[in-house]
């Protein structure tokens, strides 16, 4: 509070008691006026210059619902780190996404329009951590496609403390990850059934191998290790005959 007391006149602080990711994107959006809305996690920061691009893309594609461009990963000092970044399109759809074929970026890569977000919100608060930008992002692809900006516009610190370091080793976090999760896909789902459209195969064998990583480990940790077996054995008969999918199983 004191650093934010710093900018008085320059911006709204809006504080409230911590209940999450969602519920915070959810109060920052009522009070915000802004025709673009720009998100930022507190650990990230925006390189020179972001803005201006974010805008201007926008303004050459009116269908766009939003803008996305890739995050360098940075270390705690904001030095940066070796990441090797996905083939872009220079637009992702819903169909993409329904494919398979979609990346997205963090949340501190992504703009949206007022009216996409007046439409995508508000988020269930039950995304306390993680999937919020994930649902955020899927519900504006279904008002329209998004425009990529293949660059990295801003820097995404990774320091250790950050919720979702270290996840999948931590059964807690992995257990509030797969709560999480299925909040998540229980609303995509919600959300493709009012738009009389369903996930491809690629998309469902892929949500699948997700969960059954998540659901190993889970049981790995807590004890059920026959159980895990079980799980295991599972994946393995259903991804025989696709390459990364048995990939994935054999490294579980």
């Amino acid at each position: 509070r004191e650093v934010l007391a710093r900018y008085a006149g320059r911006l709204t602080a809006v504080f409230q008691a911590n209940q999450g990711y969602a519920a915070a994107f959810n109060a920052g959006f009522a009070l915000s006026r802004g025709r673009i809305v720009c998100l930022l996690d507190a650990d990230d920061v925006w390189l020179p210059g972001k803005l201006a691009r974010v805008v201007r893309r926008f303004e050459a594609e009116p269908a766009l619902s939003m803008v996305q461009h890739f995050l360098q990963d940075a270390d705690a000092g904001l030095s940066p780190l070796a990441v090797e970044f996905p083939i872009w399109p220079a637009r992702t759809t819903l169909d993409d996404y329904l494919d398979g074929r979609a990346e997205f970026t963090a949340t501190s890569g992504l703009s949206l329009r007022r009216e996409t977000l007046a439409a995508a919100l508000p988020l269930p608060v039950a995304l306390r951590f993680l999937y919020a930008d994930d649902l955020l992002t899927v519900r504006a692809l279904a008002r329209g496609p998004s425009g990529n900006i293949a660059e990295p516009l801003g820097l995404h610190r990774v320091h250790g403390a950050n919720f979702c370091a270290g996840t999948l080793a931590d059964p807690k976090k992995l257990a509030s990850d797969l709560s999480m999760r299925r909040v998540y896909r229980e609303n995509v789902d919600r959300l493709l059934t009012g738009l009389g459209r369903e996930p491809g195969p690629r998309h469902r064998r892929l949500e699948e191998l997700e969960l059954l990583r998540r659901e190993i480990l889970l049981h790995a940790y807590e004890g059920r290790r026959f159980s895990a077996f079980g799980l295991w054995l599972r994946g393995l008969s259903r991804a025989a005959t696709n390459p990364f999918g048995l990939f994935r199983v054999l490294s579980c």
